[in-house]
């Protein structure tokens, strides 16, 4: 997710999403295939390393779609990049 565009700058300040994979506890049964984890790591990159656009939904609005693109995803959990905590503990599924 871009946070913001820097001024007079070819970077953007970025926020990461994590595949549930990509996280210290891993992919596990409930984890839908197009699901995303918000994470707290920042970082800025050159505007040239953006490879395209995705939407990403709350789990809500996500199933509330009529279709479902190849470029949209859900996020229910926040990722602690640095402690690999999830949370919430706990969704309905």
């Amino acid at each position: 997710m871009i946070e913001g565009i820097e001024a007079d700058s070819r970077d953007v300040r970025i926020r990461w999403y994590y595949w549930p994979e990509e996280t210290k506890s891993g992919r596990r049964h409930f984890h839908g295939s197009k699901e995303l984890f918000l994470s707290d790591h920042l970082d800025v990159q050159s505007v040239d390393t953006i490879e395209g656009k995705c939407t990403v939904h709350s789990f809500e609005n996500y199933m509330k779609l009529d279709v479902v693109g190849d470029d949209d995803f859900f996020c229910r959990f926040n990722y602690n990049f640095a402690t690999g905590a999830i949370t919430p503990a706990m969704v309905q599924v």
